[in-house]
C-alpha cells in the first residue's frame, strides 16, 4: 500500500510543523513542490513526486478495499502513488533539528496502516560538485538555482566558508617523557571533544575516538599504547597529569579533504615536534567541566526562552562585513524575538597579546562596529554581555527584555 494524492498536504504539513519558532519565506517549485527559506539562511526543498506503480500486486487488492482510508493508494499495477524527499539546498547553520523517521512514524500513525510504505526521504547538503560518474549533468543545486535564481543558491555557496572545524593536537606522555601524538577533527567546540574522549576513555580503558588521526603513524595505537604503560595509576589520574591539547580552527566544504587535512597535520606534528613547543597547552581535569561564558549564555537563554528556537553561532546570509566580505556571526540568536546576544570578552575592550595585541584591537572594533549597523539594517536587536558581568539567568532577562520594551517605547 502506497501514499495517495490526499497524502500531500498530510505529509506537509507533519514536515512544517518542524518549522516553528524561524522566519520563513515560501517558494512554489515544480508541481506539488516547495521552496522554504529559513531566517535568510537554510533553504530546503520540499520535493512531491508522481510515480506509477511498476508491478504487479498479487493480493488482489483493490481501490475499493480502502474506501475508509483516503490517504492509501494501494499497490496495483499502472496506478500512482507519491514519494517525498526534504533536500537541504544550503548547509544547516541555524541548529535546526529534524527527525525523518519520527515524521515517517508521525505519517504511519495518522493514516492508521502499519503496511504502507512510506517514501520520505532526507537529503543533508551535499555541496555544489557534481557526480564524479556524471560531470556532465549539472548537479541538483545548480538545476534548483537557475530554475529560481531569487534563491542565490550560487552566491550563497561561493561566500559559504564552509564547516568550521577544529583540529585538536593531542599528545599523551609516556613514563620515559617522550610522547604519542594524534590530530581529531571535530565541529565542536575541543572542550567538548576532550571531555567526552576523557569520559569514555575512563568508562572503556581506550584512549580511542574514530575522528583522530595519525598520518604514517597511525590514528589509534600511539595513543593507545602510551595509555597502557601507565598501568597501575587510575585512569583519571592517567589523563589528567599526562594528556595535553591545543587545536587551530579552518573551514571546509568537502569532508574528504577534513581527512586529509588531519592526517597533513598529524604528520607535521609527529615530524617536526619542535615547531609547537612554544604553543600553549590545555589539559584536562574531571573537576573542571563546566560550561562558562558564551556557552554558559547560550545554555541559560535556551533555558529562559523555551517556547522559541535558540541557535549557537548563528551565521545569516545578511551578516557579512562590507569591508572584507568575511561572513560575521551571533554567538546567540533567539529566533521569532530576532534578538542576537554577543559575550563580550576583554578583548572586545582593550588589546590582548593572547588575542592578537594591537593590532587584532583595531579589526575587532571594526567587526563590531559592522554586527551593530548590519543587525539595526536588519531589524535584529543586538544584546550584550560583558567579561566583567556576573553571567545569570536574570542578567540575560534583564536585558533582553530592556532592549524589547525599548522598541516598543
Amino acid at each position: 500500500m502506497h501514499l495517495s494524492e490526499e497524502s500531500i498536504s498530510l505529509v506537509n504539513d507533519f514536515f512544517e510543523s518542524y518549522l516553528t519558532g524561524y522566519s520563513i519565506e515560501v517558494l512554489d517549485f515544480e508541481q506539488n513542490s516547495n521552496i522554504y527559506i529559513l531566517n535568510d539562511s537554510l533553504i530546503l526543498l520540499f520535493e512531491v513526486n508522481r510515480n506509477k506503480v511498476a508491478y504487479v500486486n498479487n493480493k488482489g487488492l483493490c481501490k475499493e478495499d480502502l474506501t475508509n482510508n483516503k490517504y492509501i493508494e494501494p499497490g496495483i499495477y499502472g496506478n500512482y502513488y507519491y514519494s517525498f524527499r526534504i533536500v537541504e539546498l544550503t548547509n544547516n547553520e541555524i541548529g535546526w533539528k529534524y527527525n525523518n523517521e519520527e515524521l515517517k512514524r508521525k505519517v504511519v500513525d495518522f493514516i492508521g496502516e502499519e503496511l504502507i510504505y512510506v517514501p520520505i526521504e532526507y537529503v543533508k547538503f551535499k555541496g555544489w560538485s557534481r557526480n564524479y560518474w556524471s560531470m556532465d549533468t549539472p548537479s541538483e543545486i545548480e538545476y534548483i538555482d537557475k530554475k529560481v535564481p531569487k534563491l542565490r543558491l550560487k552566491e550563497r555557496y561561493e561566500k559559504w566558508e564552509g564547516i568550521r572545524y577544529y583540529f585538536i593536537y593531542i599528545e599523551f606522555k609516556k613514563p620515559d617523557n617522550t610522547y604519542a601524538k594524534a590530530v581529531a577533527y571535530s565541529v565542536s567546540a575541543p572542550r567538548i571533544y576532550i571531555n567526552t574522549l576523557c569520559k569514555n576513555t575512563i568508562k572503556t580503558g581506550k584512549l580511542y575516538r574514530d575522528t583522530m588521526r595519525g598520518g604514517n603513524y597511525g590514528w589509534m595505537t600511539p595513543l593507545e599504547k602510551a595509555f597502557n604503560l601507565w598501568k597501575g595509576v587510575r585512569r583519571v589520574r592517567r589523563l589528567e597529569e599526562n594528556l595535553t591539547y591545543f587545536f587551530i580552527e579552518e573551514y571546509h566544504k568537502e569532508k574528504s579533504l577534513v581527512w586529509e587535512r588531519a592526517d597533513e597535520l598529524a604528520n607535521e606534528f609527529n615530524e617536526n615536534s619542535c615547531k609547537f613547543d612554544n604553543v600553549e597547552r590545555s589539559s584536562w581535569l574531571q573537576a573542571n567541566n563546566k560550561w562558562i561564558s558564551e556557552e554558559l549564555v547560550y545554555r541559560l537563554t535556551k533555558k529562559l526562552f523555551k517556547d522559541y528556537k535558540v541557535v549557537y553561532q548563528m551565521r545569516p546570509f545578511f551578516l557579512r562585513s562590507k569591508t572584507t566580505g568575511a561572513q560575521l556571526s551571533y554567538d546567540i540568536f533567539i529566533s521569532g524575538l530576532n534578538v542576537a546576544i554577543e559575550y563580550q570578552g576583554i578583548q572586545h575592550f582593550q588589546p590582548v597579546e593572547f588575542f592578537g595585541g594591537e593590532k587584532n584591537f583595531e579589526r575587532q572594533l571594526i567587526r563590531d562596529r559592522e554586527k551593530y549597523e548590519l543587525s539595526k539594517e536588519n531589524n535584529v536587536y543586538l544584546v550584550y554581555i560583558n567579561y566583567d558581568e556576573e553571567i545569570s539567568e536574570e542578567l540575560i532577562k534583564n536585558k533582553v527584555n530592556n532592549i524589547l520594551n525599548a522598541d516598543k517605547d
